[in-house]
């Protein structure tokens, strides 16, 4: 008698593809909630960003307004500073003054106005008691 053939089945191989699988209802739940988690990531990450490169412009800022402070000085060769000066009102020689305290270096002159002589004068007339 000849051999019937076989119908029983067998696996012939196992390996794994990539399906599309339809997701339960605690699946899509839980995937709600992951999508929601990184909704809130990226919009902390998008205001981190925001914070550094607005802190990040204003150091640029700062750096180019010292650097320009610093061209403009090079190139005049003068600088801006707080000095100690002293007003003088010269009678003798009918001009007002304005020098460097510590040096006594004259740094602006003009005539002095009337008032000024006025006042100087009446510093100077004797006090009557």
């Amino acid at each position: 008698m000849a051999k019937k053939p076989s119908t029983a089945v067998r696996i012939q191989k196992r390996h794994t593809i990539e399906l599309p699988i339809k997701l339960s209802q605690e699946q899509m739940v839980d995937k709600g909630q992951n999508l929601a988690r990184v909704f809130d990531e990226l919009r902390n990450l998008e205001s981190e960003h925001d914070a550094m490169k607005k802190s990040m412009k204003e150091d640029v800022a700062l750096l180019e307004t010292e650097r320009n402070t610093l061209v403009s000085q090079i190139q005049r060769g003068v600088e801006r500073r707080l000095t100690e000066v002293e007003d003088v009102i010269d009678l003798g020689a009918g001009l007002w003054r304005r020098r460097i305290a510590a040096s006594g270096e004259v740094v602006e002159e003009r005539p002095i106005t009337e008032e000024e002589r006025q006042a100087e004068m009446a510093l100077d007339a004797p006090q009557v008691n």
